[in-house]
Order: structure tokens, then C-alpha cells, then sequence
């Protein structure tokens, strides 16, 4: 993402680059995020497009973080146990699904 810029450390708030695109025959607009590739939306308004975005935009990243999971879990060589005092899973909860609570 070259553009992305991380908001605020604690809550992992991204800010992302958007562009409008007016769809002269069809009417409506199109919205594209540009730091992410294929991310497109659109809207009767503009209101309308960016908050079809923000749902485009929550949808690629929870893919792209699921896919990172998946190649993480693939191991291409086999562990270096030299030196282990401990092995242990840990779950974690992603930034964009922790509650006010949690947070």
C-alpha cells in the first residue's frame, strides 16, 4: 500500500487514498481505492459510493489478511528447533474486529 498511512498506532486505523469517478451515461459515481488494487465501489452519490467503499475496503483487507494467514501457515522449510525454551499458539484478534471494550 503506497499510499496507506496508519492513523493512530493503538487502534490500527489506516487512511487510505480514494477517487470519485462521475459515470457521465450510467449516472452515479464509482469510487476506487487507490492503495488497494481492484478495490472499486459505487453509488447514486457520492455519500453513497464512499460508504459502499468503506465496506469494499473492509472486505479486501479481511481477504488479504486471511491470505497472509494461509501463507504463513505453509511452511517451506522444515523448523529450527535449536535453541526453543517453549512452542505455543497464540490467537489473536485483528485490529478492525476488536471492540471499544477490547481496545
Amino acid at each position: 500500500m503506497s499510499n496507506a498511512v496508519v492513523d493512530d498506532s493503538v487502534s490500527g486505523n489506516l487512511s487510505l487514498e480514494i477517487v470519485f469517478r462521475e459515470c457521465a451515461e450510467e449516472g452515479g459515481f464509482v469510487a476506487e481505492c487507490l492503495d488497494i488494487p481492484g478495490c472499486l465501489s459505487q453509488g447514486e452519490t457520492i455519500e453513497e459510493a464512499e460508504t459502499n467503499i468503506r465496506d469494499a475496503i473492509q472486505a479486501c483487507l479481511s481477504v488479504m489478511f486471511e491470505d497472509c494467514l494461509k501463507i504463513a501457515g505453509q511452511r517451506h522449510e522444515p523448523p529450527n528447533f535449536v535453541g526453543i525454551s517453549r512452542q505455543q499458539s497464540l490467537s489473536v484478534v485483528p485490529p478492525h474486529l476488536l471492540t471499544s471494550a477490547e481496545a
